[in-house]
């Protein structure tokens, strides 16, 4: 009976249907080639913007005068040293006329200290000799006054030009110590009056306003007749 059951059990085994296999389906891409060669590329962005200027600084004038011309108007590309404004220059031609006097007064001057050295230097050798001569004048008026050749009179007189010549030598020998302090003191007044005749020379410059850079004059201030102080500014500007 065992054995019936073990036939039965193969038989049925065999007899059994075999499933079907599904077929599995490969993935497919699609793949499209480009043939590229090495090129310079140079991408492009429109946009719609405001452009200003990272500096716009202000001319300003350094002296107070009436503007005499105008010569850059708003909008207008100026390149560096081109003349922008004009100032009355009377004012600043009167300071320069005035340092000039003054520059050659201090010249002369001087001139003069120099002279005045040479002259007194000379001199004082001619006081040294007066000043022997005198003395020894007195020493001869002395010894006749003890032998009773000559009167008292006599003697006071050569005493008299004695000290007069000492004074004499003593002044003239003082001023030529100070000649070099008087010359040091006409170097200075000389200096300083270079000094002003520069400064008076720059004022004259500012008269005639330039721009200091490449520029776009974004604003002008002032007009042709106006007073220009040192504070307002006659004209911005952007840089190019």
């Amino acid at each position: 009976m065992v054995a019936s059951a073990i036939g039965l059990f193969v038989i049925l085994g065999a007899t059994k249907p075999t499933p079907e296999v599904a077929a599995i389906e490969e993935t497919r891409f699609s793949v499209r080639t480009v043939e590229v060669s090495p090129e310079p590329i140079h991408p492009e962005l429109r946009l719609i913007a405001t452009v200003e200027s990272a500096a716009q600084p202000t001319l300003t004038s350094a002296l107070s005068a009436d503007v005499l011309l105008v010569h850059a108007v708003e909008g207008q590309s100026v390149p560096r040293g081109e003349l922008l404004l004009e100032l009355d220059p009377r004012d600043a031609e009167v300071q320069r006329s005035q340092a000039l006097a003054e520059l050659g007064q201090a010249e002369a001057n001087l001139r003069l200290e120099k002279v005045q050295a040479r002259a007194n230097q000379e001199n004082l050798d001619r006081e040294r000799e007066l000043a022997r001569l005198s003395e020894a004048e007195l020493s001869r008026l002395v010894q006749l006054r003890e032998k009773g050749l000559v009167s008292e009179n006599s003697l006071n007189t050569a005493k008299q030009n004695h000290q007069r010549a000492l004074q004499s030598l003593a002044t003239r020998s003082q001023a030529v110590d100070l000649q070099p302090a008087r010359i040091a003191q006409a170097q200075a007044r000389l200096a300083a009056a270079e000094s002003a005749m520069q400064a008076a020379e720059l004022q004259l410059e500012r008269t005639r306003i330039h721009a200091p850079f490449d520029a776009i004059v974004t604003e002008v201030a002032v007009d042709t007749g106006c007073l220009l102080y040192t504070s307002p500014s006659p004209r911005d500007l952007s840089t190019s």
